[in-house]
């Protein structure tokens, strides 16, 4: 088991690019777009929680629908911004593992 780690860490760390800033760098995106995602979410849904009437699909205005309907759509940007957070488990988890990420991050 401990080799196994040592040659992960060696392929993290060494090499003509470094993998650790490269795995870093594309966590980071991830957290970024899950940030706006349910920023936006969360604009539009408390928009359509604060109208009195929604138009279907259909063309149909419906004003019984549109409260819990934003309500959801708000529900749903908490969860992405949640789902932002969990990028950082992963050099966590690597750290228990007993890969060093931030070693590699800063030679």
């Amino acid at each position: 088991m401990q080799v196994g780690v040592s040659e992960a860490g060696q392929v993290l760390c060494s090499g003509t690019f470094n993998l650790a800033q490269l795995l870093t760098v594309g966590l980071g995106l991830i957290s970024m777009y899950f940030i706006l995602k349910g920023l936006l979410r969360m604009m539009v849904g408390l928009d359509n929680a604060g109208s009195t009437e929604l138009v279907g699909s259909d063309g149909v205005r419906r004003t019984d629908a549109a409260p819990a309907y934003g309500r959801r759509q708000a529900k749903g940007g908490v969860y992405s911004l949640i789902a932002a957070l969990l990028p950082v488990l992963v050099p966590v988890f690597l750290n228990v593992a007993g890969i060093d990420v931030v070693a590699c991050l800063f030679p």
